[in-house]
């Protein structure tokens, strides 16, 4: 039963447990209409059984992601060798896929917590010394592996005190290299969601179709007026204020002003007369 169970779509589940639950119910007290129900939602299972969902295929990665990518792994492989991989294995973890420059892949590095280590160095100078001192690896009978012990050494040394500076210069060129050569295998990459690239694209996407659809969200640099623009709004407020002023000349209240400011005079005429 188990097995059967588990070979089952979800979708007949799903059917199969609402059909059990609906028929307890009708038993229980039935209600019109769900035996109806019943059979959509076991009609529905089964269809939805048949159709199986093709997802589409996985695009490959673009270049700024694959250069992310090998870089971070190759600086970790540096980092092992010079006794430093603990301290970076962030970078398989949290891989910097956001930076697009030196700068910004310089303040990734400034969030690591990088110290100065150098604990590395005098366990391998101390083992060096006890092979030479056993005879096992005298400098004499073996001059050019002591040397390429000391340049060792001398490795282990820096990326001990200088860490951060170190691995971060490391990086920056492995980032690079790895750049150019997915670019030549994959070409351009595409502007990560949050970059300056896609920011300038949504602009321009933004203007298309503000210009498409007649709307401008920001505000138009306005034409010069020519003189015929200039002339028609001259004649336009002349006429209004003309008119203004024949209304006022033939209202009722110029007309009574006018009488009172005359009525004086019309008195002063006769008396000057006799």
């Amino acid at each position: 039963t188990n097995n059967t169970f588990r070979s089952q779509t979800p979708s007949h589940c799903f059917a199969s447990h609402v059909s059990a639950m609906s028929a307890s119910a009708t038993l229980a007290n039935p209600i019109p209409g769900l035996d109806a129900l019943e059979r959509l939602l076991a009609l529905g299972g089964s269809i939805l059984g048949t159709f199986a969902i093709a997802l589409p295929e996985r695009r490959p990665s673009d270049a700024l992601t694959l250069a992310h990518v090998r870089a971070s792994d190759r600086t970790y492989k540096v980092a092992r060798w010079l006794c430093r991989g603990s301290d970076f294995e962030v970078l398989l973890r949290r891989t910097p896929f956001l930076c697009e420059s030196s700068e910004e892949l310089w303040a990734y590095y400034e969030t690591l917590p990088l110290t100065r280590r150098l604990d590395q160095l005098l366990a391998l100078l101390l083992t060096i010394e006890l092979l030479s001192t056993a005879r096992i690896l005298p400098r004499d009978s073996f001059p050019w592996t002591r040397r390429a012990l000391d340049v060792y050494s001398a490795a282990v040394g820096i990326a001990g005190v200088m860490p951060r500076r170190i691995f971060f210069s490391l990086h920056s060129w492995f980032w690079a290299y790895e750049h150019r050569a997915a670019l030549k295998a994959n070409g351009p990459s595409m502007p990560l969601p949050l970059s300056t690239e896609a920011a300038e694209s949504l602009g321009k996407a933004l203007e298309s179709v503000q210009r498409s659809l007649g709307m401008y969200l920001a505000p138009q640099p306005t034409a010069p007026r020519s003189r015929s623009n200039s002339f028609a709004a001259t004649f336009l407020v002349l006429s209004l204020g003309a008119g203004a002023a024949v209304w006022f000349l033939r209202s009722n209240r110029f007309q009574t002003l006018r009488q009172t400011w005359l009525s004086p005079l019309s008195r002063q005429e006769p008396s000057s007369q006799t």
